[in-house]
């Protein structure tokens, strides 16, 4: 993995980040990179740091991306357009 601490003052402030001296942007990154290993280790990051205040939460998480991409929901949806308008399903892949 590769972690950009930032390099250009005019780069960080057109994304509203504010700028950072050399040592704090590096805190700042290893503060993001231990959230991040923690979501990795242990499914969720409760961070108060000296940039972020995170509570992610893996199962959250999982339930949501569960909802929006649920093959199931596709399935049914496109048996529902063949039986209703005659429209084939697609033969890429996507039921």
């Amino acid at each position: 993995m590769n972690v950009v601490s930032g390099r250009y003052k005019d780069e960080s402030t057109a994304l509203g980040e504010p700028w950072l001296e050399h040592d704090e942007r590096y805190r700042r990154s290893e503060e993001f990179v231990t959230a991040l290993r923690r979501i990795w280790t242990e499914g969720h990051a409760e961070l108060a740091g000296d940039f972020n205040s995170l509570n992610l939460h893996r199962h959250w998480r999982d339930a949501r991306t569960r909802t929006l991409h649920d093959p199931a929901r596709r399935k049914i949806q496109h048996i529902g357009r063949y039986v209703l308008n005659g429209t084939r399903p697609p033969r890429h892949g996507l039921l």
